[in-house]
């Protein structure tokens, strides 16, 4: 339960005037007050409220104080009770006797007041392990860290009220980095720690602190990772044997086919993903909960984002693929070794080329290219010319590469000029083109495929096309869609697509079909290519129908061809 509108509408004017510690510890105070609590912090600022106040109103008021702004350079994003009750029972119920347990990252305390919920149902164990200074910590079996003083005062203060033990009771509630600090084993790491990209400015620490990350967590700290991962390393060390981790992440972590993502399938395998729609924890992205322990398990619970539940089997991959339970199969080789595979024009000299755009008016000068963006690509067609196209943040009608630029800008085109095939690179499913004269040439987010020699390029076209081919690589690596639906193409993401060995003539006939669609659109071919295509793969007449529903719903997306007024974006 969200606190009423007045409440943070009086906290925002209070925190103007008296400050926002003073407004804070009012809070806690009047539903301390409210509660029968002891009142640890004694206010004279009047507090507006009602009724018996729950102690999450606490964190969630000052969530609401914090400017966004504030919240994104931490990488912050609060836990609603709710979700947070639904994680720690994931984490917990599996686990027996007094616990010791570790929110690293625990803000105003969400987590921590869940674990203590959850745990107090049980009864005799847990009131005796919270009985004060005979118990296992000397204080209370709950720990926390947060860099944030205010949060943390606030988090002992909420606990205090929630259990009616004295403050001094949760010295394990810290300021501090956990990251460098926390140290001891635990029966439970849970939480919910920042997000963010950690080489980007407002996530960034500084060049020594970085080096100590990666000398502390090697498998997490690698390339252009999430600062949230470096949270799954630490849960890694603290788990005594037998412990479990509950951690929030971006659902985008789930198709990070990296080094950190095989160290914990080994060793820390997830035994339940639950997944939640975007802005469930107030910012614009995808979450999931990663609850696992130590070792590797055959299965994993599901949650979908819709609330559906499975369980699926464990397998080699990203783990995106297992949670969507995926399509398996069946292929000796892969995209990598019957083509090459690369950008039509790198960021640096797609800026160097903006400025020497033009636009092809009347008969254009021999020599002269189409740019060729993600969004002029449909399936089997260049909508090049027929709707106007955004280049970096400028609208064109039809717009050529110039006849003579920088190095960079002439190189990307000169690497072009050869029959290729050009796969949009932010779309719902994949859509490439054969441009068979060469005559074009792809600009950032597009890539550019090369079949290699003795590779026939319809029947490369007819599998990129292709709904199951689609499905293998969204199953894979949707989870970094934003919407969940449109989703951007990687290259490595590309080169890992499976290619069938296969039948007598169906290569031909596939090839054929291609051939067929580029032309122009037919229905009953578009059919026959996917279901040519899904039993080359190994798909059965059943599972070849489920690629192509899948297929169809989020092909819809795809533009009207008559509405010539839609912008293509770059």
């Amino acid at each position: 339960m969200r606190p009423p509108t007045e409440l943070p509408n009086w906290a925002a004017t209070s925190a103007q005037e008296h400050g926002l510690h003073e407004t804070m510890l009012a809070l806690a105070g009047a539903i301390a007050r409210e509660r029968g609590a002891r009142a640890t912090c004694m206010s004279p600022l009047r507090v507006p409220l009602s009724a018996m106040a729950p102690v999450d109103w606490i964190g969630q008021v000052y969530e609401s104080l914090l400017a966004a702004m504030t919240r994104r350079a931490r990488g912050v994003h609060f836990t609603p009770p709710e979700l947070a009750a639904e994680v720690v029972e994931a984490t917990l119920a599996p686990l027996r006797g007094p616990l010791r347990i570790i929110d690293p990252a625990m803000g105003c305390g969400a987590f921590l007041l869940a674990a203590f919920r959850f745990l107090e149902k049980r009864g005799p164990d847990f009131a005796k392990a919270m009985s004060g200074k005979h118990s296992l910590m000397g204080t209370v079996p709950l720990s926390g860290f947060d860099t944030d003083p205010l949060a943390v005062e606030l988090a002992r203060l909420s606990l205090s009220i929630e259990t009616g033990l004295p403050l001094e009771a949760f010295d394990g509630l810290r300021v501090g980095d956990a990251l460098l600090e926390a140290e001891g084993a635990f029966d439970a790491v849970i939480g919910n720690p920042p997000f963010g990209n950690a080489i980007e400015k407002r996530t960034a620490r500084s060049a020594e602190y970085a080096a100590k990350l990666r000398e502390l967590y090697p498998e997490f700290a690698q390339g252009a990772y999430d600062y949230s991962l470096l949270f799954f390393g630490l849960a890694t060390r603290l788990l005594a044997p037998g412990g479990r981790y509950g951690l929030i992440g971006p659902t985008a972590l789930l198709s990070d086919d990296k080094p950190w993502q095989r160290f914990m399938h080994e060793q820390f395998r997830p035994r339940a993903l639950l997944s939640f729609p975007m802005g469930a924890f107030g910012a614009r992205v995808r979450t999931t909960a990663f609850v696992g322990a130590r070792g590797a398990c055959e299965n994993v619970d599901v949650r979908d984002e819709a609330g559906a539940r499975a369980v699926h089997s464990w397998r080699d991959g990203p783990w995106f693929e297992v949670a969507q339970g995926g399509p398996r199969v069946e292929a000796s080789r892969v995209l990598g070794d019957v083509a090459d595979i690369f950008a039509g024009c790198a960021t640096g000299a797609a800026y160097e080329l903006a400025p020497l755009v033009s636009e092809r008016r009347g008969q254009s000068p021999a020599g002269t290219v189409p740019i060729v963006t993600t969004g002029a690509l449909d399936r089997f067609r260049c909508t090049w010319g027929e709707r106007a196209i955004r280049f970096l943040g400028r609208d064109y009608a039809r717009p050529v590469w110039p006849q003579s630029g920088p190095r960079s800008v002439m190189a990307a085109l000169t690497r072009q000029r050869r029959p290729k095939i050009l796969v949009g690179g932010l779309t719902s499913v994949l859509e490439a083109w054969f441009d068979e004269k060469g005559s074009a040439a792809g600009v950032v987010s597009t890539w550019v495929i090369a079949p290699k020699v003795g590779v026939d390029p319809w029947l490369l076209l007819a599998l990129l096309n292709c709904a199951t081919l689609s499905r293998v690589y969204f199953s894979r690596h949707g989870g970094k869609s934003m919407s969940g639906m449109q989703t951007t193409i990687y290259k490595r993401g590309l080169l890992q697509l499976p290619w069938p060995e296969f039948e007598a003539g169906e290569g031909a006939r596939l090839a054929e079909l291609a051939r067929v669609l580029q032309g122009a659109n037919s229905e009953g071919s578009d059919r026959e290519l996917h279901r040519i295509a899904a039993r080359a793969l190994g798909r059965g007449e059943a599972e070849a129908e489920a690629d192509i529903t899948w297929w169809r719903a989020r092909a819809m997306k795809r533009r009207n061809p008559q509405s010539g007024n839609a912008l293509s974006e770059c």
